[in-house]
């Protein structure tokens, strides 16, 4: 088949499929017990926010970024690990937007969602 569409010029594009509900596994890490690609995801992206974050609130970018684009930086940050008011990476309904809720929204009596637990940074 790549023969022939080589052949008559017909172009080829990778087709790229992400399950953000499939999980991962790794006998070492979790005590072997699979996560979901989505989780270990938002908790990556939260926790690296969070610690650049801290970097930047503690001056030491000092050097190499000037109080605005520090602002600027702090505020996309927050936007982009679902950081609170605090910038920490922590349960709340914004994290369990990305990395999926323990118990979530719906109708009824029990409408609310759960917000789940973010994986710690020291955990694996």
């Amino acid at each position: 088949m790549l023969h022939y569409c080589k052949m008559l010029g017909v172009p080829l594009e990778a087709f790229v499929q992400v399950n953000y509900q499939a999980y991962l596994h790794n006998s070492g890490a979790f005590g072997g017990k699979p996560q979901r690609y989505r989780e270990i995801k938002a908790d990556y992206q939260g926790h690296v926010a969070e610690l650049l974050a801290k970097a930047t609130r503690q001056n030491a970018l000092d050097s190499g970024v000037s109080k605005e684009d520090q602002e600027k930086l702090l505020e996309s940050l927050r936007e982009w690990g679902a950081l609170d008011g605090n910038f920490q990476y922590l349960a709340s309904d914004e994290t369990s937007d990305r990395r999926g809720f323990k118990k979530p929204p719906g109708g009824g009596l029990s409408a609310r969602p759960t917000p789940s637990e973010p994986i710690g940074l020291t955990t694996c």
